[in-house]
């Protein structure tokens, strides 16, 4: 930009390819700021949004105006367009800009990821497996907001360590969000591995077996 300023330029266009950080949000929005107050030149990025394979492009493309404060910025994640004039961008003040949660951002481009993976490898459901624990309640949230409750079936799998309350909150979360579930008791399969192992394990007491890795 440096280079482009010496041509007198009215407004800047950035047309960019980003991809989500939420770490980076505010570095990235300083760096537009400072060089359109640096050359008191209008700033407009157009930001591309959502997800090839492990890239997540959070859109929110947006105007600096000449004094570096940002005029206005589009919404994340989601595809928009707004049109504005020259006037706009010139002449009246910056809007507010509300922070942003880095969680509800993190959140919002796991959904992206999740449903342009499957929509642009023509998949259209998924099926979760869910304990009753956070972690797989978590996908299960993020797999029926991004594919849509009814493309999305839960699997519980209980044993004789699961516990009743697990079980039941597993089905509840399934229940609240509108996702088919099946219960299917994994004991039987249990205790054939128990009965095919038991000779590696004779005269062991069962217990609580802890991996530890090392590197070198």
């Amino acid at each position: 930009m440096d280079e482009l300023a010496k041509q007198n330029p009215d407004i800047i266009i950035n047309i960019s390819a980003s991809p989500f950080s939420h770490t980076k949000i505010e570095s990235k929005t300083e760096i537009f700021r400072s060089k359109a107050r640096k050359h008191e030149i209008p700033v407009i990025t157009v930001n591309q949004v959502g997800a090839n394979t492990e890239l997540i492009f959070e859109g929110a493309s947006s105007i600096v105006n000449k004094k570096g404060e940002t005029y206005k910025r589009l919404p994340f994640f989601e595809e928009a367009v707004e049109t504005v004039t020259t006037g706009e961008i010139t002449d009246l003040p910056a809007q507010a800009e509300a922070v942003k949660d880095p969680v509800e951002l993190i959140y919002k481009a796991l959904v992206t990821g999740i449903r342009d993976y499957f929509f642009k490898t023509n998949f259209r459901s998924a099926i979760v497996g869910l304990s009753g624990g956070i972690d797989s309640a978590l996908c299960l949230c993020l797999a029926a907001e991004a594919l849509g409750s009814k493309n999305v079936r839960a699997l519980l799998m209980p044993s004789r360590y699961s516990s009743d309350h697990s079980v039941k909150d597993a089905a509840v979360l399934a229940e609240r969000l509108g996702t088919k579930y099946d219960v299917i008791s994994i004991e039987k399969p249990f205790r054939a591995f128990e009965e095919d192992l038991g000779p590696l394990f004779q005269g062991r007491d069962a217990d609580v077996t802890r991996r530890i890795s090392r590197q070198g």
